[in-house]
């Protein structure tokens, strides 16, 4: 994606599956192009987002990496 210039915004483990193909992203209404489109303004504010990520904020590919960054910590990669 990030090639693309697309950010996909909430990469979170709700929004992954793993199967025995491979792994699938899920739940693409948040992503856009990096720097110009935006968090919904409706986005939980009960979850730790990376810095800079708030409703109505610039979607951002650091977001992105945070969160792969949190996954790799959580399972262990």
């Amino acid at each position: 994606l990030h090639e693309q210039n697309i950010v996909f915004g909430d990469l979170r483990r709700p929004n992954i599956l793993v199967t025995i193909k491979g792994t699938i992203l899920v739940d693409f209404e948040w992503c856009g192009k990096h720097n110009t489109d935006r968090y919904p303004v409706t986005m939980s504010t009960e979850i730790s987002w990376p810095e800079g990520a708030r409703p109505g904020g610039l979607l951002m590919r650091a977001h992105d990496d945070h969160w792969l960054q949190v996954l790799r910590h959580d399972l262990n990669l």
